[in-house]
């Protein structure tokens, strides 16, 4: 069928001004859909917000910082290092076994990173169990795509390095316990 956009920004709110680098996990009942937004035109600043809905095609309403709705969404990860920078965004998420691991981007003056969260999967409200796990990948390449690939035990991140250049590569990565990656093949 033709395209249809799902989520748009709340005009006025912490997401006012973009939703965009989505990402779908399905768990429990709902389609989870995380996005970046930015706190300014520029495109830095940004935060990661989550939207949830029933269906793939919505309606999806948004994390509000306690709950689910609401004409004021919540970032469930905020960037407040250096708003000249990048910031929080990308997300990519994986649920197994009842925990939710959350991955993203943060982009910093001191370097870009994947940084991994995990919270309960089981819990209707898990952004507010959120735990936050640190640095899983020290970033050489764009935002890392992850998933868990039954057959091998093991959590797969796929990424582009140098992708506007002639040199460009694609990296691939693995962990055993989802928190910790190494780069396994270029």
């Amino acid at each position: 069928g033709p395209e249809k956009i799902v989520v748009y920004p709340t005009p006025g709110s912490m997401d006012g001004n973009s939703c965009c680098d989505p990402d779908v996990v399905y768990f429990d009942g709902y389609y989870y859909l995380g996005y970046t937004s930015t706190l300014n035109d520029g495109g830095y600043c940004n935060n990661v917000f989550v939207a949830r809905s029933e269906k793939p095609d919505g309606p999806f309403e948004k994390w509000n910082g306690s709950g689910w709705g609401g004409e004021h969404p919540q970032p469930i990860v905020y960037y407040t290092t250096d708003y000249s920078k990048f910031g929080m965004g990308e997300p990519s998420f994986v649920e197994l076994n009842g925990t939710l691991y959350i991955y993203y981007t943060n982009a910093t003056p001191s370097g870009e990173y994947t940084m991994v969260a995990t919270a309960d999967a089981t819990n209707e409200n898990w952004p507010a169990t959120m735990q936050f796990h640190g640095v899983a990948v020290e970033k050489n390449t764009d935002s890392i795509d992850i998933k868990y690939v039954e057959e091998w035990g093991k959590f797969v991140g796929v990424a582009t390095g140098d992708r506007m250049g002639a040199a460009s590569w694609l990296g691939f990565y693995e962990s055993n316990d989802g928190i910790h990656f190494e780069l396994v093949d270029i």
